[in-house]
């Protein structure tokens, strides 16, 4: 018999913690190394009675420390499925005729920095009012079949988007015991969220929210107007009458 390397008390506060009145610890899981930065071989477990998580050190002296409050009935935990990190999906349409795209450093950047990116040609037609040239494309298809997919395999789905017609969707993958959080912004005119989209999201985040991390001031941005140079001020020429006086 080897002695546990922790150990807590049933119904006590959990020592390095805000959590009290913890009864049973019923589902725990090793980060794989790589998965998370500071978090190699750290052990998750949660409560099932004060539904909070914590994380265990992963070297001696041995402590646990807060992970997540008020999380639920935590049953079992696990990762995967993972190629070596969690990778994040991005969606976009790009155009093939066009020789530059706007878009296409993102799709460079995205796709060198850990990102899956899913592309679509987007297809070009002429309006019929106007006879202008404009593209078409969505990728909303592509974007529920990998969600239904992946919804038997994780736990949480984070969707970057306002759009409402993805209600039926993340009601489906919630059926599936999958938390939804969706990322949009009420602060637009109009807000970019939809109000259906909000209130099935199981959380919301405001992208305001996230400015103060992830944002940059305007004046560090690639090509922002504080960095262009400007244009020679034009100046509006007059005509000289022969009864003009000029000084």
């Amino acid at each position: 018999m080897v002695d546990p390397i922790y150990e807590i008390a049933r119904n006590s506060a959990v020592p390095g913690t805000t959590a009290a009145n913890c009864h049973a610890i019923t589902g725990g899981a090793y980060v794989p190394n790589g998965v998370w930065p500071g978090y190699d071989g750290s052990y998750l477990f949660g409560d099932y009675i004060c539904e909070w998580m914590f994380k265990l050190s992963a070297a001696a002296p041995y402590a646990a420390a807060d992970f997540g409050t008020h999380v639920g009935k935590v049953i079992t935990m696990s990762f995967g499925p993972y190629e070596g990190t969690t990778r994040p999906l991005y969606y976009t349409t790009v155009s093939e005729d066009q020789e530059y795209s706007s878009i296409r450093p993102l799709i460079d950047w995205l796709d060198y920095n850990g990102y899956t990116v899913v592309t679509k040609l987007a297809k070009e037609f002429v309006d019929a009012t106007t006879g202008r040239r404009k593209m078409r494309g969505s990728m909303d298809v592509e974007l529920a079949v990998n969600a239904m997919e992946l919804a038997e395999h994780v736990n949480q789905i984070v969707l970057f988007s306002g759009d409402g017609d993805f209600r039926s969707l993340v009601e489906a993958v919630q059926r599936r015991g999958v938390r939804v959080t969706v990322v949009s912004t009420l602060a637009s005119q109009p807000p970019m969220v939809a109000d259906e989209l909000r209130r099935q999201a199981d959380v919301f985040i405001d992208l305001t929210e996230l400015k103060p991390r992830v944002g940059r001031a305007p004046a560090e941005r690639p090509g922002s107007r504080e960095m262009r140079p400007q244009p020679p001020q034009a100046t509006t020429r007059g005509s000289i009458n022969r009864g003009d006086q000029v000084e």
